[in-house]
């Protein structure tokens, strides 16, 4: 199975921000990416629902893009999902909606097919149990995967797993973590790692070489220039990761 290496963006107010636990810190710019360079695009709205802006943003971006677009945005019913399609993306991520109304899963998948179903899960640790972040009431949950998850598994066509505590830090992944998680989804489940704070290649490396791990985000602004990208996937080539050539 060839691995992929997709970008991540953290978009509020219409503008790709640094963030640090997915709330914004730093303003960027976005003229110094290569987007060819990637396999897909990952837009994050961390803003509670998309605005405007946000809309502009991705209506700018799709003007330059040549490779798949993953959107998302609080997407919570059929009207919400078809606004994200006509926008220009290819998937869109649920979140929020997968605790609320877990039956828009399959609803989606049925209209636009299950590959275009992305299921976030972004975790926590609660007295050392890997838990849900609950993003509407700010809390983590008592459990990693909501009520009957396993009913919904069909409709689904990616899990994008990502660390709401090592978001934007510079400490390193937790590996074992995500390790963890991927043993309890099914082995056929493709998974695509998002933000969880890499800060070295070898971790990039590490989390590409798990099998059921189809993917790895960049999300770090400074591994996000051609030349960085280009190292990365050199390094991940010379340590035998079945790396697709964008």
């Amino acid at each position: 199975m060839f691995k992929r290496l997709t970008l991540l963006l953290t978009i509020s107010n219409g503008v790709f921000t640094k963030t640090r636990s997915f709330r914004s810190e730093h303003i960027y710019s976005t003229t110094h990416i290569e987007y060819s360079n990637y396999d897909e695009v990952i837009v994050v709205c961390t803003d509670p629902n998309p605005t405007s802006s946000y809309y502009e943003f991705v209506n700018n971006l799709v003007k330059e893009l040549s490779i798949p677009l993953v959107l998302s945005g609080n997407v919570s019913n059929l009207d919400q999902a078809k606004l994200m399609f006509e926008l220009g993306a290819d998937r869109i991520i649920l979140n929020r909606a997968i605790w609320k109304n877990p039956s828009i899963i399959k609803d989606i998948a049925e209209i636009y097919g299950k590959q275009a179903v992305i299921v976030s899960l972004d975790f926590i640790l609660k007295e050392g149990r890997i838990c849900s972040f609950d993003w509407g009431k700010q809390i983590p949950r008592d459990s990693l995967f909501p009520e009957n998850f396993t009913t919904y598994i069909p409709y689904i066509g990616e899990i994008l797993i990502q660390d709401k505590e090592l978001d934007g830090r510079v400490i390193g992944a937790n590996i074992e973590s995500i390790s963890n998680i991927c043993s309890l989804l099914p082995s056929s489940m493709p998974i695509h790692v998002g933000s969880c704070g890499l800060v070295s290649w070898a971790q990039y490396s590490d989390l590409l070489s798990i099998d059921s791990i189809d993917a790895v985000s960049v999300t770090n602004v400074h591994h996000m220039s051609l030349k960085a990208t280009r190292a990365l996937r050199d390094f991940s080539i010379k340590n035998k990761i079945n790396l697709r050539t964008p």
